[in-house]
């Protein structure tokens, strides 16, 4: 198999979380009420990937004998089940979907290695008249290195390649026009009215001293031009601290919950990209740590001062939402920036007033659902 090295998908991150969630293999009403073929060529269906074991240059799972063939036809076959109809037994089917397997390989990372595959796809009519072609990549990290890891990792990485094909399907002109023809509506790629979300992501918070890492995750639900969230989050700066009361061991902790709500305005920049901008209102509470000894000889003790402070906050954030799942249901990242203020509390005992966070810089990953207007519609004779 030829070794073509392209930049795979960020979606891998997150098929394993929403595959449940976001599909069901035999719906009662297709997206597309077309009855599709599905075909692999006897060399397609035999691929195999072989790992010939541990060693300098590869990941040190057990050999293995991979069956990517099989794996790729499952993973189409549950794309297919989803998106068209069944072809009763002995019909003809009205379009057929031919997949062949034109690479299988590994790929060194800086966090250990992935695993990636790339499928030749093609659409055509019975006829035998091309519509369409794709060249569809997967990629998957091996999380464990098991006897099972890699072949894990490659079938994650098939689903991805399919989904690939799902969330693609109608953008080849060729295949509006010939779904226009057949009086097809089109699954579109404009996003609902309204949309309900759930994000969770990592961040960097700093402080009076020090910055740290921080867990987030939001939650809310967004028009055209308005939004409306729950944000929350965790994390743990520190101070150097002067106690009145001995000498410190080093700095004071700062572990530090937040719970805030904001209302912002949204502009979307296309269907897939928006820009959202706005403030709100939120509670900071938990407790300064020291440890500390009250004499220079003596023991270590450990101290805590809990506090709380309601602060006001602004925010400005980027958001990227272009994978769509059956039922319009959305994967979705961004990039966040928060601006507290007046988020200093004195600690008297310690002599001093730290600033509990000054700047939020936040990456998220989620999903969104569509609410109100429907994520379909008719694109007629687009072309």
């Amino acid at each position: 198999m030829r070794r073509v090295h392209r930049s795979g998908t960020l979606v891998a991150l997150w098929i394993f979380l929403l595959a449940r969630a976001a599909r069901a293999d035999v719906p009662a009403n297709p997206a597309y009420p077309i009855a599709l073929r599905l075909q692999f060529s006897p060399e397609a269906l035999s691929a195999r990937f072989e790992h010939a074991g541990p060693g300098v240059a590869a990941p040190p799972n057990p050999a293995c004998i991979v069956p990517v063939g099989e794996q790729a036809r499952d993973a189409y076959t549950a794309v297919v089940r989803r998106m068209f109809r069944e072809a009763a037994s002995g019909a003809v089917a009205d379009l057929q979907l031919d997949v062949s397997i034109a690479a299988a390989y590994l790929r060194a990372v800086a966090a250990g290695w992935m695993v990636v595959v790339e499928h030749a796809v093609a659409l055509k009519e019975i006829s035998g008249a091309e519509l369409a072609s794709w060249q569809l990549q997967g990629e998957s990290a091996i999380l464990d290195e098991g006897a099972e890891g890699i072949a894990a990792a490659f079938k994650r990485a098939a689903d991805v390649a399919a989904r690939q094909f799902e969330w693609t399907f109608t953008d080849p002109v060729a295949v509006q026009q010939w779904l226009a023809a057949h009086s097809i509506a089109v699954r579109s790629r404009e996003r609902s009215e309204y949309v309900a979300y759930l994000d969770a992501g990592g961040a960097w918070v700093n402080g009076f001293d020090a910055g740290a890492a921080a867990l987030a995750v939001r939650a809310g639900i967004a028009s055209r031009l308005f939004v409306i969230e729950i944000a929350a989050g965790r994390w743990t700066t520190s101070f150097a601290a002067q106690p009145v009361f001995g000498y410190p061991r080093g700095d004071a902790e700062l572990p530090t919950w937040n719970l805030g709500i904001d209302v912002g305005l949204v502009h979307r920049l296309s269907s897939a990209l928006e820009f959202r901008a706005g403030g709100g209102t939120h509670l900071l509470w938990g407790h300064a740590d020291l440890r500390y000894v009250s004499y220079p000889a003596g023991p270590t003790e450990r101290v805590a001062f809990s506090f709380r402070k309601l602060v006001p906050a602004v925010f400005a954030a980027l958001l990227f939402s272009d994978a769509i799942f059956a039922g319009g249901v959305r994967m979705r990242s961004g990039l966040e920036f928060r601006r507290y203020f007046g988020a200093s509390v004195d600690f008297a005992e310690l002599q001093r007033t730290p600033s509990i966070v000054d700047n939020f810089f936040g990456l998220f990953f989620g999903f969104e659902l569509p609410w109100g207007t429907a994520s379909t519609r008719s694109r007629g004779s687009s072309r």
